[in-house]
């Protein structure tokens, strides 16, 4: 989802409503910095139920781009049977530093 238009396809409304157009473009710009994705491991995480709230699920794999690797870790939720992103980190080492790319706003 490197387009504006396919974000919004896969991000929850609330995650689209957090973003300003210039915060989600600059995301989506740093985002193709790492080129396409060559390789990645499985996806591994959970969901967590509760009766009468969305379905939540964290997973989280190691890929490799085309300029540099990453740690990835998706959050979505499941709410009238869609699944959709609630919100998307990327690892990657800048300057030999670990740097977050993160969509929504940071967890307190």
């Amino acid at each position: 989802a490197r387009s504006k238009e396919e974000f919004a396809k896969r991000a929850s409304p609330e995650l689209l409503a957090s973003l300003s157009d210039d915060k989600l473009r600059e995301k989506l710009y740093n985002l193709s910095l790492l080129g396409h994705i060559t390789c990645r491991t499985g996806f591994r995480g959970h969901a967590t139920i509760h009766i009468g709230r969305p379905i939540t699920a964290t997973y989280k794999a190691n890929a490799t781009f085309e300029n540099t690797q990453a740690h990835i870790e998706v959050d979505l939720t499941r709410d009238n049977g869609v699944w959709s992103f609630s919100d998307l980190r990327f690892t990657v080492p800048v300057n030999g530093e670990q740097r977050t790319l993160q969509f929504a706003e940071a967890r307190k």
